[in-house]
């Protein structure tokens, strides 16, 4: 069975597994434990192989690609079983539905069932549709390797860039976190434009020096995104146990940025057509896409 959405082609799997209810209803008493039989007929063993036959449909789930979902077709006593799910909608999962022959009652399960998967496809706003999404777009971009060892597996995921000094991104790295000013004193009349955005994902690179400014070796991912009067983030920084505390009066609103997970990267100079994505001071912090940060500047 398939069901589309949006041009996006999604499988059911219905594997049908007929089995005897039970084995002395076919073969009669001989059948002992003994006899190298493969089941005693006991309903503890007919469980088992339920068991086993969901474990297969977690195996079509892995190994098939595009499939949604498989479930077992079997001639059970209950008419009203529960598909299980993987997450909290009824895509993706396994199950397994009674269908016998003579009986309505699988027969209407299973087609409510069939109307709900259709649903849900048509649905652009599931949970699955975007599952479906992300890995769309994540597998089929090629890993972007613009400079000797650096290869990013998403360019178009976000970087969060924040110009510090040499000696502060050290301190920082060591913190997992880091904070800029976004609003001065003398800037109350002024209109505050934040440019700055986060996803899953999104990545915090330090970038420094004069002129040609160039990224500072190491990359973090990003855990939080926050903006903070200057006493609210002094409050933030003590109740952690930092001394690093803002001091300046200049600054009435700073952004804090959040990090773990830091590792190093190649040393790469920032393309001129990324700085100017950062309003105010050239301390603010600025947004842009790894492939932007990948190109460059054409003439060097």
């Amino acid at each position: 069975a398939t069901a589309q959405a949006a041009g996006r082609l999604s499988f059911l799997h219905f594997d049908a597994k007929y089995k005897a209810g039970n084995l002395k209803d076919i073969f009669g008493d001989w059948l002992k434990k003994d006899d190298h039989a493969e089941s005693d007929g006991s309903a503890d063993e007919q469980r088992l192989y339920r068991q086993v036959d969901l474990l297969k449909m977690h195996t079509y789930n892995d190994a098939i690609r595009s499939t949604a979902g498989s479930y077992v077709l079997y001639p059970g006593t209950d008419d009203n079983p529960q598909p299980m799910r993987r997450y909290h909608e009824i895509l993706p999962g396994v199950g397994a539905f009674v269908l016998k022959p003579g009986s309505g009652g699988g027969t209407r399960v299973l087609r409510t069932f069939l109307g709900d998967v259709l649903k849900n496809q048509s649905d652009r706003f599931t949970q699955y549709r975007y599952i479906s999404d992300s890995v769309s777009t994540i597998v089929q971009e090629r890993p972007s390797s613009a400079f000797s060892d650096l290869t990013v597996a998403q360019p178009q995921g976000q970087c969060v860039m924040l110009w510090l000094r040499a000696r502060d991104a050290a301190d920082f790295r060591e913190k997992g976190f880091a904070y800029c000013h976004a609003v001065y004193a003398d800037d109350a009349e002024r209109e505050l434009q934040l440019q700055i955005s986060t996803a899953i994902g999104s990545e915090f690179i330090p970038y420094g020096g004069r002129g040609a400014k160039e990224t500072l070796g190491w990359r973090a991912k990003v855990t939080g995104v926050s903006f903070l009067t200057r006493q609210r983030l002094t409050e933030w920084i003590e109740a952690r146990g930092h001394d690093r505390v803002p001091t300046s009066e200049k600054a009435t609103h700073y952004l804090l940025f959040e990090f773990d997970e830091v590792g190093s990267m190649e040393v790469i100079p920032v393309p001129r057509a990324v700085l100017p994505k950062k309003s105010g001071s050239q301390y603010m912090a600025l947004t842009c896409r790894w492939a932007e940060l990948m190109a460059g500047d054409e003439e060097s």
